[in-house]
């Protein structure tokens, strides 16, 4: 989860384009963090 969260913050300083974002939905949905994830992305805003 710390990995997702470096990649996360990394990235928040550029946009991420659809690939990338598609990917990390992927990897997250994988592990069940879509709920996190969502949440992630609604605090950013």
């Amino acid at each position: 989860m710390e990995e997702i969260a470096t990649i996360v913050s990394t990235r928040k300083r550029r946009e991420i384009n659809q690939e990338e974002m598609d990917n990390l939905l992927c990897f997250c949905e994988e592990f069940l963090w879509i709920d996190w994830f969502d949440k992630l992305i609604i605090k950013q805003k």
